[in-house]
């Protein structure tokens, strides 16, 4: 069963790029992109109201194109969510992204 930054380390290690293995790691990594930039690769970072009340990276996922996103939990493994920025749960934990493969 994958978290969403063991999964994101994954694929990325797979394609021969060694990321850190938490979201908050992985969030130093890259360079910033805005959501009008986006193309497929990119991570997408969101905070956890619940878990972080800081506002800090809480979840990580990889952008798929067409405003989609796959990412990974331990309750619901690996998923993908349709317009993820426009999905009213993920667009207002949405933090910023970032481009790690140029």
């Amino acid at each position: 069963m994958f978290d969403c930054s063991s999964y994101t380390q994954l694929v990325f290690q797979n394609n021969g790029i060694q990321l850190p293995r938490v979201s908050r790691d992985q969030a130093s990594k890259g360079r910033s992109v805005a959501t009008k930039d986006l193309i497929t690769g990119d991570l997408l970072f969101f905070t956890t109201n619940d878990l972080y009340s800081d506002g800090r990276v809480g979840h990580v996922g990889i952008y798929m194109g067409n405003g989609d996103m796959i990412h990974a939990s331990t309750s619901k493994g690996v998923t993908i969510t349709k317009d993820v920025l426009a999905n009213p749960y993920w667009s207002a934990n949405y933090l910023f992204s970032k481009r790690i493969v140029e």
